[in-house]
């Protein structure tokens, strides 16, 4: 399985991941983490986390108490910055070497 370094981490370990986390929470919005070193990377890369958080009610609480009290978990996903970058540059192709 290609996360199962990740599996149990404590996204409260560590300040960028906290961060984003708690971001994500208390504003209803997706948040990204500030780099990580990625435990699901076999060489473990500098990446970072992207969360959107999940609550217990039909649409986004409108309020932060509101927020707070119905948050359930986030959906959660991780990217090598390396990789991301390559493949998101990828359609450039040349262009970005004057070719």
């Amino acid at each position: 399985m290609a996360n199962s370094g990740a599996l149990g981490i404590d996204v409260a370990s560590e300040p960028h991941r906290r961060g984003a986390a708690i971001a994500s929470r208390e504003s209803g919005l997706p948040a990204i983490s500030g780099p990580v070193v990625l435990a699901s990377d076999p060489r473990k890369r500098l990446g970072f986390h992207l969360y959107f958080p999940v609550y217990d009610t039909p649409t986004s609480p409108t309020t932060l108490e509101l927020r707070r009290a119905h948050f359930r978990n986030w959906v959660f996903g991780r990217f090598v910055i390396q990789d991301f970058f390559e493949s998101a540059l990828m359609p450039l192709g040349n262009a970005l070497v004057g070719g």
